[in-house]
């Protein structure tokens, strides 16, 4: 029989190597685990507007990897909607919920799962709009189920951006506000990020297995605490949290963990 030829070692896993980081897998078996990656400020390092993050070269072969290796097992939950997702990663398509748990989609190039968005949320749009035009530098994003105001490039005006969407949101008590890096979101309240891995986790290829998040920010926290709800593991980007368990240090970390990763399970398969 011949022997199946080796796969070459994948983009950047060198760097990966030269980065001395602590196993945050470590004490478990990374062929059980289901693997769920937030992306801007964790994948992918923050941008002044969230049209500009770059996915580095080697980040999008190792993703491919882990998915096979996983099973399927590895979805991208973000605040981003799916379609931005698979724009950003493409060719590569892979499992992933959108707009923290608004959208889900379990299987590459099956249909999105949505929640049906609150019909108020239209109603807010001028009133943002408006709010957008009194604070320049202020960028709406307006998503299917959520709105986004970015104040990247007016950090000095978040006070007072919070306290104007707070006002917006008296009399509309079905929503309430997520707190992000240099993001205020307007989103339902029954909708996040840690119903959408506990959904994920209850079919398959998600199922049985043990969760693991990765996530950077506020938007992540209830991400982190479904995962260690049912025995998993929450890993912060940046500083260490008490609503994780470990911290990688920045997403050149997570990148290069994740292409590290990447290598060993494609060694060990080979």
């Amino acid at each position: 029989m011949l022997a199946r030829p080796r796969r070459p070692p994948l983009p950047s896993a060198a760097m990966a190597r030269e980065l001395e980081i602590a196993d945050p897998l470590s004490g478990l078996d990374p062929e059980n685990v289901a693997l769920f990656l937030d992306v801007d400020g964790t994948l992918l390092d923050i941008a002044p507007v969230p049209e500009a993050v770059k996915v580095p070269d080697g980040l999008g072969p190792a993703l491919s990897v882990l998915h096979r290796s996983l099973n399927g097992a590895l979805a991208i939950v973000s605040g981003r909607p799916i379609k931005q997702i698979d724009q950003l990663f493409k060719p590569l398509v892979l499992p992933a919920s959108g707009e923290h748990g608004f959208e889900i989609r379990r299987i590459p190039h099956e249909k999105v799962e949505r929640f049906q968005p609150p019909t108020a949320l239209n109603l807010l749009r001028p009133s943002v709009t408006e709010l957008a035009r009194r604070m320049p530098g202020l960028i709406p994003e307006f998503k299917t189920s959520t709105i986004a105001l970015h104040y990247r490039q007016v950090p000095q005006q978040a006070n007072a951006l919070r306290e104007a969407i707070e006002m917006l949101l008296q009399d509309s008590p079905e929503f309430s506000v997520q707190t992000g890096k240099m993001v205020f979101e307007i989103k339902p309240r029954d909708v996040d990020k840690g119903r959408a891995i506990s959904q994920l986790m209850m079919a398959p290829p998600f199922a049985n297995r043990i969760p693991v998040f990765v996530g950077d920010d506020d938007t992540d926290e209830h991400g982190f605490a479904a995962v260690r709800k049912a025995g998993g593991r929450a890993i912060r980007v940046g500083a260490a949290h008490p609503a994780a368990d470990t911290a990688l240090p920045s997403p050149a970390h997570v990148r290069a963990w994740l292409m590290r990763l990447a290598e060993q399970m494609s060694s060990a398969a080979a």
